[in-house]
């Protein structure tokens, strides 16, 4: 309570992606337009001159590309499974997401829950169904039209082949399948500003191991020299 009452937070919604919006009649823009141009056009609308990042998947990337565009106003970024090389996952949903031929296959809305939860369509674990369910009823307020739009820039993106020379603490669940690729990202890292946190026996950090994830970004910020009279909490991440 203490860190909301001392902090500013704002979450972007990506063009159209809001609950119950209506069909975006503008050209979409690409992720790279979106971590180059939008972010920083919110920021100067809002006058906020720095940021801490937080994101997520395809926001975690956003922020990336946004940090690489303007590193002077970015104190620190925390990524949550970033995933920085070109279409992984979604490739593999690409037909069936483009060239729906019966009503078996799947909508944009189960696209975007699959790729979260991060398992199969006809996956028997019941903690994974019991994520994928969660996503699919999160997602159903979202307009599939915009939806599909975002999911093909984001299936467009562009390779990230660095990150920006600011302080970063990757995150990943030891058993999603995106853990391999920030593992990979964070080999190529400055260590002396990244740091990565991995979450023992979790799919989705967020869902999954929420505390951890609040302990280690309290720590990160206080790190960053902010939120240093805050409580202490419990644990801890290193930098190696």
């Amino acid at each position: 309570l203490e860190i909301k009452n001392r902090s500013l937070f704002i979450h972007v919604d990506v063009c159209g992606q809001e609950d119950g919006a209506e069909d975006a009649q503008e050209v979409f823009p690409t992720i790279q337009q979106i971590g180059e141009e939008v972010i920083r056009d919110v920021l100067d609308e809002l006058s906020v001159p720095l940021v801490v990042g937080v994101g997520e998947g395809a926001g975690a990337n956003i922020l990336a590309r946004f940090a690489l565009a303007h590193p002077s106003r970015v104190l620190g970024l925390v990524l949550v499974h970033l995933v920085s090389a070109e279409v992984g996952f979604l490739d593999q949903l690409k037909d069936r997401f483009f060239h729906r031929r019966n009503s078996q296959q799947m909508s944009p809305l189960d696209v975007v829950a699959l790729h979260k939860a991060s398992i199969g369509k006809d996956s028997t674990d019941e903690t994974s169904r019991a994520l994928l369910e969660a996503y699919r009823a999160r997602v159903q307020t979202l307009n599939a039209r915009n939806l599909q739009k975002y999911v093909t820039a984001y299936m467009n993106r562009k390779v990230i082949s660095d990150l920006a020379e600011v302080d970063v603490l990757l995150v990943a669940g030891a058993r999603s399948p995106y853990c391999a690729g920030v593992e990979a990202i964070y080999s190529k890292c400055n260590k002396t500003k990244t740091s990565l946190l991995k979450v023992d026996d979790v799919r989705d950090v967020m869902s999954e191991s929420a505390d951890k994830l609040a302990q280690s970004l309290l720590l990160f910020v206080k790190g960053l020299g902010f939120l240093t009279s805050c409580p202490a909490v419990d644990g801890e991440y290193s930098r190696s």
